[in-house]
Parts: structure tokens; C-alpha cells; sequence
């Protein structure tokens, strides 16, 4: 039965003329909503975990990436003085520092985008039409993040690194 509005009051209201034409009849009155959501149930579990999953990797990934280039740069600070203290100045150190991180993101960035790339293609025959396991914007918005994570990741250690007295770091 079709209704223009929410079907769910109609379902009393149906199951009551059905028994009443025939009391011995077992019916089962539901919505096409419901049944939908019990036969889909599995593959939204199984996209629950997935997605669960795959936030918990990227949440990995970030604080990995911030880890390792704070670490990066906060190893390289005797250097950073020693560069001041032969004259490199503030944006010179930035720069260098800036770079090094984007070089070590930017590889890391392209090897997991086309190993994911990779990865999700068995997965296109799971998914329903119209969907895409290549999405552009999962893709691009994952890039941002962990590109944003490392500029804070090497800025972080880097404005600690130029406080440093040049002296200090010649002495060490």
C-alpha cells in the first residue's frame, strides 16, 4: 500500500483490516523503510567498521606525521643556531625547515595516494551505483588534513628552535 505521508500510523490501522478479514491469517504488518533497514543491515555494519577504521588510520597517521617531523626539527636546533649565528636569518631557517617537511609530506602524500588508489579498487563492486571508490573528495580532503598536521607539526618545533641563542648552540 502506498500513503502520501508518513506510513508508520497506517500500519495499525491496516494490520486491524486484515485480521478482520480473516482472524486466523498470521500477518505482519511493516513499513518498506523498516524492512529495507534489516536487509541492508549487514552492509551497514560492515560501512560502520570500515569508516571506523579508516578514521582511527588517518588519526594514526597524524599523530605519527606530527611525531616524526617534530622530532625531525626539534633534532636539528644546535643547527638552526648555528645557522643564525652565521647570519641566516629568521625566514631563512623557516624556509629551509618548511621545505624539508614538505619534501618528506609530499612523498609520503603521493606513495599513499596511489597505493590507495590501488587498495580501493577491488572494493567498486561492494559499493552501489553512483558511488565511486577513487572519491576525489575523500582524497583531497585526507591530503589537506595531513598537510595541515604537518605545517603545524614543523611550526611548532621550529618557533622553539629560533628562540634558541646562537651562542648557546655554537657553545654546544
Amino acid at each position: 500500500m502506498r500513503t502520501t505521508g508518513d506510513p508508520v500510523p497506517a500500519v495499525d490501522d491496516i494490520q486491524r483490516t486484515l485480521l478482520s478479514m480473516d482472524s486466523t491469517a498470521a500477518v505482519d504488518v511493516r513499513t518498506m523503510r523498516s524492512m529495507l533497514a534489516f536487509a541492508f543491515l549487514p552492509s551497514r555494519l560492515g560501512a560502520g567498521l570500515l569508516g571506523t577504521l579508516g578514521v582511527m588510520g588517518l588519526l594514526l597517521a597524524m599523530v605519527g606525521l606530527f611525531a616524526v617531523i617534530s622530532y625531525s626539527v626539534s633534532r636539528r636546533t644546535a643547527e638552526i643556531g648555528i645557522r643564525m649565528a652565521l647570519g641566516a636569518s629568521q625566514r631563512a631557517v623557516l624556509r629551509l625547515l618548511f621545505s624539508d617537511a614538505a619534501m618528506l609530506v609530499g612523498s609520503g602524500v603521493v606513495i599513499g595516494l596511489l597505493v590507495a588508489s590501488l587498495i580501493t579498487q577491488p572494493l567498486t563492486m561492494f559499493l552501489v551505483e553512483g558511488l565511486s571508490a577513487r572519491d576525489p573528495i575523500s582524497f583531497v580532503a585526507t591530503t589537506l588534513l595531513l598537510c595541515g598536521v604537518s605545517l603545524l607539526a614543523t611550526w611548532q618545533p621550529a618557533r622553539r628552535a629560533l628562540r634558541v641563542d646562537p651562542a648557546r648552540a655554537l657553545r654546544e
